[in-house]
């Protein structure tokens, strides 16, 4: 009975030791199989991220290949390699913008995932290329700390010095550029006209924060503008030297005589972006600037007036509005009076051979269109007033491109400029004609309407200098045409675009 009762207490004494040993054997094979789930689900997520990464490599190639498609034949992308993983892309739709982008990237473990990035735009693959400059009507002035009141929006010069002296103001008109515009770049040059720049001298670009007026005053009072006190000649900034957004800065060093160029493609970014109002930008010189002069708007030397460069890719089915350009100059010249100006009359006149030959003379700044921008079409519009002459039969005007500079004041038969001579008397210009059209035989008044679209595409690409067209007339009528100086119905240039 003893043996047994021992038999039976060692029997309790091991079953919580079985127990125990078959729990903690339960656990080892639950915890292994956990063990095992889990590194499953990690490679399983593993596998996922990788998937993922490989479609946001298929979004990237395939918004790569529709910005340069040049807007149109969208690409798909299909069973495209990237490592040992593989992807498919596409875009919808497959022209315009915005569009739609869609990848699929698998593993090579069988992982996929599928990623859609919406409203992407797509910009033309050529850049547009700009040059804005004030000139006479624009808005670039200086303000002077030691002549804290006076205006000098009329001096053909912007003055920069050091030490809180004198700043310079400038706006460009960027409006032309859409909301959607890609800027790539906008450079800003002066023209320095005494070489101020020393080797550790600089000036600063800030965003002006007020609006601002130019005025006429070359340091004359009544300020009718800008000055260091006010921004308009009679209201004040709110701290005097001009309103600016102080973090806004680029700075660049001065170069001395010549062309001083400062990278603002922060600013102009901003402004056609609708980020911030186009107030234009106020520079700050460094202390060592003694005494920088630069040419202004109101120069007569237009080849020195500030200009503001922009590169920029506008957004895919952008078309330009159609514009109406005014001349810039024109004048008429006379065979019969071949050392008379007529630069300043408001009829232009245009007469054929066999008499005194009179030839029309017009040109219109295309310099505020962008290099690379197409024409659709260019008409060329003059408005005939009076008929001299007349001759019942059909006639012919048409335009050439003139390939010498004139000067509207100085221009006469023989010469081009004071004592210049033309190549050729009567103005020099390019055969064949840009452009013709052929008048019924009782045309005597209304608007004349000469395609000149060759013309004005190789102004705009730079191809042919500006210099204007010539007008001739086939036969001896004399037409009197209206010309800037006339109240109503001016020369016109009309550019359609594509």
């Amino acid at each position: 009975m003893k043996r047994a009762s021992r038999k039976r207490e060692r029997g309790l004494i091991l079953l919580p030791v079985v127990i125990a040993l078959t729990l903690i054997a339960v656990i080892a094979v639950t915890l292994n199989r956990d063990s095992g789930m889990n590194l499953t689900f990690v490679a399983r997520g593993m596998q996922a991220d990788a998937a993922r990464y490989v479609a946001e490599a298929g979004l990237a190639q395939m918004n790569y290949r529709a910005q340069n498609s040049n807007c149109g034949g969208y690409p798909t992308l299909s069973n495209v390699a990237f490592g040992n993983n593989r992807f498919n892309a596409s875009v919808t739709p497959t022209s315009g913008t915005p569009v739609t982008l869609t990848a699929t990237g698998t593993t090579a473990g069988g992982a996929t995932a599928t990623l859609t990035r919406s409203n992407v735009t797509v910009y033309r693959s050529t850049p547009l290329v700009q040059v804005v400059q004030p000139g006479p009507a624009g808005t670039d002035t200086y303000i002077d700390s030691g002549n804290p009141g006076a205006n000098y929006g009329g001096s053909d010069t912007i003055v920069l010095k050091g030490g809180g002296r004198d700043y310079g103001l400038l706006r460009f008109d960027v409006s032309s550029i859409p909301a959607g515009a890609y800027v790539q770049s906008a450079t800003l040059a002066l023209y320095s006209t005494n070489g101020s720049g020393g080797p550790s001298d600089s000036v600063t670009a800030y965003r002006a924060t007020r609006a601002w007026t130019e005025g006429t005053k070359n340091g004359g009072l009544p300020a009718d503008g800008a000055t260091w006190n006010t921004y308009n000649g009679l209201l004040g900034w709110t701290t005097p030297g001009a309103d600016y957004d102080a973090s806004s800065g680029v700075s660049s060093p001065l170069a001395g005589s010549g062309w001083n160029s400062l990278d603002v493609t922060q600013l102009v970014a901003g402004w056609t972006a609708g980020i911030s109002p186009n107030y234009g930008m106020l520079l700050v010189p460094s202390n060592g600037v003694t005494n920088g002069s630069y040419t202004s708007g109101d120069s007569a030397t237009s080849a020195q007036w500030p200009k503001l460069t922009i590169t920029w890719f506008p957004p895919c089915g952008w078309v330009p509005p159609p514009a109406t350009l005014g001349p810039v100059v024109d004048a008429y010249v006379d065979s019969s009076k071949v050392n008379t100006n007529f630069g300043s009359t408001t009829g232009i006149r245009v007469e054929g051979p066999s008499g005194a030959v009179e030839n029309l003379l017009v040109r219109f700044d295309t310099a505020a269109i962008p290099t690379g921008t197409l024409l659709a079409s260019a008409t060329l519009r003059l408005m005939v007033t009076g008929d001299a002459g007349h001759q019942n039969t059909a006639k012919v005007v048409s335009a050439y491109r003139i390939t010498q500079p004139w000067t509207e004041s100085a221009v006469t038969w023989n010469n081009r400029d004071t004592a210049i001579a033309w190549t050729t008397l009567g103005g020099t210009y390019a055969t064949p004609a840009a452009g013709s059209v052929t008048l019924a035989a009782a045309f005597v008044a209304g608007w004349i309407e000469i395609d000149i679209t060759s013309l004005a595409q190789a102004w705009v690409d730079g191809v042919a200098p500006n210099y204007g067209a010539i007008v001739k007339l086939d036969i001896d009528e004399e037409f009197t045409i209206n010309s800037r100086e006339s109240a109503l119905n001016r020369p016109q240039l009309v550019i359609v675009y594509q």
